[in-house]
């Protein structure tokens, strides 16, 4: 945060309940591209995402299943970036 000076961020709390997911990740995760050169993006982040079984899992399976959706889709490609992910599974 604070890359740029002109953004402006809003503060806000949320509760975690028991079962809650937090997921906090770099941009090296929806940058990632596959050998043509597209992009994983947001949208294939949230479809990894509604596929997993969260209930059923701990946050290492769910950051798990999230690397393997995201180095299924890059296969061989370069990385440009680092790829961050952190999960918090409120128990």
């Amino acid at each position: 945060l604070g890359a740029f000076p002109e953004t402006v961020y809003e503060e806000r709390i949320t509760p975690l309940e028991r079962g809650n997911v937090l997921l906090l990740y770099s941009d090296g995760l929806t940058d990632a591209v596959d050998m043509s050169g597209g992009y994983y993006g947001v949208e294939a982040l949230r479809r990894a995402l509604a596929d997993i079984d969260v209930e059923g899992l701990d946050a290492h399976g769910i950051r798990d299943r999230i690397m393997d959706d995201v180095m299924g889709f890059a296969g061989r490609a370069k990385r440009n970036d680092d790829i961050t992910v952190v999960v918090v599974k409120m128990v």
